[in-house]
């Protein structure tokens, strides 16, 4: 019972979170949105945030694996990793936007092995950051 609340709490948390990531386009406050992912990754995920700048893509897979998430905070840590990639593509850093979008990549392909639905929707994004990370 206890668990089962714990894990109702880190959902409720993590699609607040994911709802004000998606919805924020203002340009102008990048600090904003670092704010909201320090928040996340802290709270909904139990992450220094900056791990997710210093991690490998095997050190990605590495704890996802071994963290047991729950599918909502993949897909809170999708949006956050989404989210760092636009905002280096809007510094133009492109080294670290590729990171990101791999990275991206990953989380998702993880999704689509700890989930038991198939989604169409999530394969369409994996196809179109696999094209934004090719343009590149």
């Amino acid at each position: 019972m206890l668990q089962e609340d714990y894990i109702m709490r880190i959902i409720q948390q993590s699609m607040r979170l994911t709802a004000k990531l998606m919805g924020f386009q203002d340009p102008e406050e990048p600090f904003y949105i670092l704010e909201l992912i320090d928040q996340a990754c802290t709270t909904a995920l139990n992450i220094d945030p900056k791990l997710l700048d210093d991690w490998t893509e095997q050190a990605l897979r590495s704890w996802m694996h071994d963290s047991s998430l729950h599918p909502a905070q993949i897909r809170l840590l999708v949006e956050i990793l989404d989210k760092k990639a636009e905002m280096a593509a809007r510094a133009e850093e492109a080294f670290q936007e590729q990171a990101f979008l791999q990275k991206t990549i990953i989380a998702l392909e993880y999704l689509n092995d700890v989930e038991q639905t198939f989604s169409l929707e999530r394969q369409a994004r994996i196809h179109r950051l696999k094209e934004r990370l090719n343009s590149d």
